[in-house]
């Protein structure tokens, strides 16, 4: 089973982050249709490692705080795009929450992605437009995390909350 561990976007700034999506929109790209700031990718989990993962969530303790959106970024930059994403502050805050989750991990970047670049026509011009998109100084309160299951489909991954935990 293909799991992570996540923070689900509010459907205000999801609203807002499928406008910005409109102004990206072009052949090549693949637009998210669901949003969420992920904190740990755990890849593919055996059905009875599952149990494990939800006890070690339940343990972690982390006072809830607002998120702010922060711009537009690239990964894994703006010359070379796989993926368009809208950055969150505070950083070292998500970060932190990140480490409670994995504290080996070290290449964590506080994000949510819009969408995945299987190619472009004119690369320049759609620099020069990503450029211009203002992202609104939105917030949202994290406040807790889910372990998500992820189905790979044609149409898009199908993401199913398998548990939740309050921070």
């Amino acid at each position: 089973m293909r799991l992570f561990i996540a923070v689900e976007i509010p459907e205000n700034i999801s609203s807002e982050f499928r406008k910005i999506q409109e102004s990206i929109k072009q052949e090549g790209i693949k637009l998210v249709k669901q949003f969420h700031l992920t904190l740990k990718f755990l890849g593919e989990v055996k059905e009875e490692d599952i149990e494990k993962i939800k006890s070690d969530l339940q343990q972690i303790s982390f006072e809830p705080f607002d998120a702010v959106l922060n711009g537009l970024g690239a990964f894994p930059s703006i010359r070379h795009i796989n993926s368009i994403w809208i950055g969150l502050e505070p950083e070292n805050k998500i970060e932190e929450l990140a480490k409670k989750i994995d504290p080996q991990e070290t290449r964590f970047k506080a994000h949510v992605t819009l969408g995945r670049v299987k190619f472009m026509k004119n690369k320049q011009e759609f620099v020069e437009k990503l450029n211009k998109i203002k992202v609104p100084k939105l917030s949202f309160k994290i406040d807790k995390i889910k372990l998500i299951k992820s189905t790979l489909t044609k149409e898009g991954p199908i993401y199913e909350t398998i548990f939740e935990k309050p921070l």
